[in-house]
């Protein structure tokens, strides 16, 4: 995975969070699902564009047990949606994956303050140490040899960044963090703990 690709998919915190936080506010209006989905598809980034897609197609269905077959929810999105459904405390499922991916979007913040300053090193490394050679040999291969060093960080740093988020993400705070939200809004919507 690129670095792009990356940070790219650690920004969909931020826009899944918006997202179920906006959804949340609609239903609590009492909006009805199809102009839930139209309001929300304006301007909708790929990630919420995949999810509003699958949910037309459940709505158009008629059935909701059609998003446990969805790509485009995770299974806790999954499971969250459907204690809303079958408990009919769907604002509450929804305000917790809201939780949930904020809290995830401030562990991107994180993570992203952590990877800045040796992701800037390794980039320095790839032009400074290597400038003899375009005083040495000819500017083009000094240029040459800093594009290649720098596809090198930007395909590995990608893996990096993933990795550092992975562990910041699993421990304890932020597990505990996304655990409990999860349990209280299930208690809450009336499942019992075994559920």
């Amino acid at each position: 995975m690129n670095l792009l690709k990356a940070f790219q998919r650690m920004n969909q915190c931020k826009e899944l969070a918006g997202f179920y936080r906006q959804w949340a506010a609609a239903a609590a209006a009492g909006l009805p699902m199809s102009g839930t989905i139209s309001m929300l598809s304006r301007g909708a980034p790929t990630a919420v564009a995949h999810r509003l897609q699958d949910l037309r197609g459940a709505l158009e269905a008629g059935d909701h047990e059609v998003l446990q077959n969805s790509l485009a929810f995770t299974d806790l999105e999954r499971a969250f949606l459907r204690v809303g459904v079958l408990t009919g405390t769907q604002e509450k499922a929804l305000m917790g994956l809201s939780s949930v991916f904020a809290a995830d979007l401030a562990v991107v913040r994180l993570a992203k303050r952590r990877v800045a300053y040796p992701l800037i090193v390794a980039f320095c490394a790839c032009w400074i140490p290597t400038a003899p050679i375009a005083f040495y040999s000819t500017p083009a291969a000094w240029m040459t040899v800093g594009t290649l060093l720098s596809a090198v960080v930007l395909v590995f740093g990608g893996i990096y960044v993933t990795g550092v988020f992975t562990r910041l993400r699993g421990g304890p705070k932020w597990s505990q963090i996304r655990f409990f939200t999860a349990l209280g809004t299930a208690l809450d919507a009336g499942l019992g703990v075994d559920e």
